[in-house]
């Protein structure tokens, strides 16, 4: 199945639910990455029969093989960041420093707001580093307080009894929250931008409130937030969203070409439209990518050519995997840039999908495009 409207710089992790059951193809690829600094960290990755691997100070690269190795279930890293690790309580462990961690289960953004006003008017020396949302109605609030502790054991000692203090004051304010997660400094938390395996969703951060040792995507608190232009959500989180393949039903081996760019490239644009004589096109926009899905039917060789010309994202996934997906979540618009209707044969499945009327035109093929619901990763 394909992974959702993010990937993170130059990666694609898909997930494609062809039925009511997931059927996992591919979580990640070496190019995977996240938003948070993992350096120092304990991480554990939980094979899909239930086995956990732990691995100490990874690098991006290292974990990035071990996701594309293992394809686990689920990855966790360590809420403690630490100079050496043993093992769990050993004595010889030497500490650097810890997150505050507050776990919010069967909440909404709502409470987290609250949640977080109450935390700074309380504790206004911690630094909210990152809004997470694990799961449905699941969230984290990641913060730092970096302080000043010579001895490894009395930092711990610190960090131990400041996330008791935090955890029992929420608690003590009424706030559902996990106590056990928030008062473990030995624990672990879900990894951003990886798979819920548990609850079959994708773990993301909602923003990250300042720049700090855990560098992340700068992002707006939002539940899932719609772009303005550019100057909207610069994303590598995944989103729920369906999509259709650019293969035309009922004449095999045929196919439309679907032109994915960052940004529109208009010149270019109206030079392909003339040279292959692709006409009208449909333009989808998400947030960080653009979809140019034309209805003119071509064979592999036409599409890949149309794709080299374009210099499109949608090359590499074409080649991999001999069809793409058309997202249609987005604003749509038809013929934007060019009102030209092309010579050719077009694809009469896609051209209904899309409510264009078939009979101006000399199309082939037959049937409905079947809807995926997936979780498609846009690159950045």
């Amino acid at each position: 199945m394909l992974f959702q409207e993010i990937a993170v710089k130059d990666a694609e992790r898909r997930w494609m639910d062809k039925s009511d059951k997931m059927q996992t193809i591919k979580l990640y690829n070496p190019n995977w990455t996240t938003g948070r600094d993992l350096k120092f960290r304990l991480i554990k990755l939980e094979k899909q029969d239930g086995i956990f691997m732990p691995f100490f100070n990874p690098s991006r690269k290292r974990l990035a093989r071990l996701l594309t190795e293992y394809q686990p279930k689920n990855a966790y890293c360590s809420v403690a960041r630490w100079a050496y690790f043993v093992k769990e309580g050993d004595k010889e462990n030497i500490l650097l420093d810890s997150n505050i961690v507050v776990d919010l289960d069967d909440g909404t953004l709502k409470i987290l707001n609250k949640i977080i006003v109450t935390i700074k008017q309380a504790y206004p020396s911690l630094k909210l580093r990152y809004k997470v949302r694990s799961s449905k109605n699941h969230y984290h609030l990641i913060y730092d307080q970096k302080v000043y502790i010579p001895h490894s054991n009395k930092r711990f000692e610190y960090y131990k009894n400041m996330m008791q203090e935090i955890t029992s004051y929420l608690e003590l304010k009424g706030f559902e929250i996990d106590v056990e997660v928030g008062k473990n400094i030995n624990g672990v938390l879900r990894i951003q931008n990886t798979w819920n395996g548990n609850k079959n969703d994708s773990c993301y951060s909602l923003g990250s409130s300042s720049k700090g040792t855990m560098t992340g995507v700068q992002e707006r608190i939002s539940p899932r937030p719609k772009a303005k232009g550019r100057e909207g959500i610069k994303t590598t989180l995944p989103t729920p969203i369906k999509f259709i393949s650019n293969s035309v039903v009922g004449a095999k081996g045929t196919y439309i070409p679907v032109i994915k760019w960052k940004q529109p490239k208009k010149r270019l644009l109206k030079d392909i439209v003339k040279r292959y004589g692709l006409g009208s096109f449909v333009w989808i926009k998400l947030p960080d990518w653009h979809y140019f899905v034309f209805f003119k039917c071509f064979d592999k060789d036409g599409i890949i050519k149309i794709y080299r010309k374009a210099k499109s994202a949608s090359l590499n996934e074409f080649l991999k995997f001999e069809w793409n997906i058309i997202p249609f979540k987005g604003v749509v618009f038809l013929n934007k840039f060019i009102k030209n209707e092309g010579k050719g044969v077009l694809s009469r499945p896609h051209l209904e999908f899309f409510k264009i009327d078939v009979k101006k035109h000399n199309s082939c093929g037959s049937g409905k495009l079947k809807v995926y619901n997936a979780k498609y990763s846009l690159k950045k």
